[in-house]
């Protein structure tokens, strides 16, 4: 996990708000090929990812060398180039616990993640029903925030 304790309040801030209008936090699931191999984790894993996109390589530079991570880029079908920054598992954890006084509209995603991060160990037993189930419920969680509308007051 990289060491984010020097970073100006203003950097989370910054962050924060990027995250809220452009990144996308995701619980992310791969390797089961069918609810059967997911309910007994046959080969399902499961990550953090975060990722904040942008036409401006400014931006998403920023992220990077702020932040640690990645950056992809990609053309759209438009032939539009768009910039992709990716962080992943604990240095998500970090970012989102940083920025978390900041949130507006991703504060409950964000919660879930740092959440969902406390069920993920370093061996690669075979898990405990309990787990692999907590897991899932919490993947079909975070797609669920993802599509809820929120209604102005």
């Amino acid at each position: 996990m990289s060491d984010f304790s020097e970073l100006a309040e203003r950097d989370w801030i910054r962050m924060a708000d990027y995250i809220d209008c452009e990144g996308c936090i995701r619980i992310v699931r791969g390797g089961a090929r069918s609810h059967a191999d997911r309910t007994q984790s046959h080969g399902a894993w499961y990550g953090v990812v975060l990722h904040f996109t942008n036409t401006d390589i400014r931006m998403v530079q920023w992220c990077k060398d702020t932040f640690g991570g990645v950056v992809f880029e990609q053309t759209r079908r438009c032939r539009k180039i768009v910039y992709d920054w990716r962080a992943y598992n604990k240095d998500v954890e970090a970012i989102l616990r940083g920025c978390m006084p900041h949130f507006v509209s991703k504060r409950e995603q964000a919660e879930l993640a740092i959440a969902f991060r406390k069920t993920l160990t370093s061996t690669t037993r075979k898990l405990a029903p309990e787990v692999v189930a907590q897991r899932e419920r919490m993947f079909q969680r975070m797609r669920e925030l993802k599509h809820e509308q929120v209604a102005v007051q």
